[in-house]
């Protein structure tokens, strides 16, 4: 009632200047919305197809298309038209995740645009799932790690928990029509399994819990060094944290772990630090700043190619793939900052 009172105020008192559009089509999305809840579907459309024309180029329309577009894949789907619905929503997804790029890049909140790119995955994947499609589970893994992190900021989220399990459910009733082969609490079992086998320990001979001269002692060409003339890792605040960095040329340990040539290493920007608290290996931080060069892998190919070879979820886009999982020893945490990708390996 009080979004019908609002469009009544809106067309008695059509708003003049910025917003005006906007905040009138927000109201017809909402009454589309609660017409949807009441399977008034004729209703919902028709104030969808009055919101549409309201919305310019700028972010916040755009934002607001995409939940347009979900609102008639959802409408769609009960159609059993499939493919115009997958079409919606992959187009709403594509814009939840340029608007998340740019709130990142921009250091905004994030939870509100995380929240609605999870309920479109979740659409999407429901939307593949119905229609007989495996990449379904990739979908919902997506939906899950961002609905997961809400909950983790704002655990009183009603209705992101609530999201969460109608996302579980939906990888549930794809593995029960066999569109996955494992079910989902095995696959995550089996991933965690895998992780910590790679990851778990430290990474190969660099293992937690590592002094500084042991780890130094395992590099190509040692350093001499005193633990306590080592630089402080200025990003932990409550604790005496040092750090020494070798370039990944000089690590035989690293060199082949994603593959890139020695000609296209850049010894001062593409390097791996490791952190040690209280002369213990607590963190490894491997780095891929330098430039590209001609004929070298692309950099920014790290984390898919790591979300590929440990079947963890990517998220993000080519511009900020981002990844993480944590299992009872380690966290494993893909991020790309301005000058390239960071992946951190960190001892829980």
């Amino acid at each position: 009632q009080s979004y019908l009172q609002a469009l009544q105020l809106f067309d008695a008192y059509r708003k003049v200047g910025p917003g005006g559009e906007l905040a009138l089509a927000r109201v017809h999305r909402k009454l589309a919305t609660l017409k949807m809840l009441e399977d008034d579907y004729a209703a919902a459309a028709a104030h969808v197809d009055a919101a549409s024309p309201l919305l310019d180029s700028s972010e916040e329309a755009q934002s607001e298309r995409a939940v347009l577009d979900d609102l008639t894949a959802v409408d769609a789907m009960r159609r059993e038209d499939f493919a115009q619905a997958q079409s919606l929503l992959e187009h709403a997804v594509m814009v939840d995740r340029q608007v998340l790029d740019r709130a990142r890049q921009a250091a905004r909140p994030i939870q509100r645009a995380s929240a609605a790119l999870a309920a479109h995955l979740q659409h999407l994947g429901d939307a593949l799932r119905r229609n007989g499609s495996a990449d379904a589970a990739s979908i919902y893994e997506q939906a899950e790690t961002l609905a997961t992190e809400v909950l983790a900021t704002y655990p009183n989220q009603d209705n992101t928990r609530f999201m969460l399990d109608l996302i579980r459910h939906g990888r549930a009733l794809a593995y029960s029509k066999g569109l996955v082969h494992t079910a989902p609490a095995e696959r995550t079992a089996a991933v965690e399994a895998a992780l910590d086998r790679e990851f778990g320990s430290g990474f190969r001979r660099l293992k937690f819990g590592m002094s500084t001269a042991e780890v130094n002692g395992l590099f190509d060409h040692p350093f001499e060094l005193d633990p306590k003339t080592l630089p402080r890792a200025g990003e932990y605040l409550t604790g005496d944290v040092r750090y020494l960095w070798i370039p990944i040329s000089q690590s035989a340990d690293f060199r082949d772990f994603y593959g890139l040539a020695a000609r296209c290493l850049n010894d001062t920007l593409d390097y791996v630090t490791f952190l040690f608290h209280e002369d213990s290996l607590i963190r490894i931080s491997y780095r891929l700043y330098g430039p590209a060069m001609r004929g070298c892998r692309a950099r920014r190919g790290l984390f898919p190619e790591l979300a590929t070879r440990h079947l963890m979820p990517l998220l993000g886009t080519p511009k900020q793939w981002r990844l993480q999982w944590d299992t009872k020893q380690v966290s494993v945490i893909g991020t790309t900052l301005p000058q390239g990708p960071r992946l951190d390996i960190v001892a829980r």
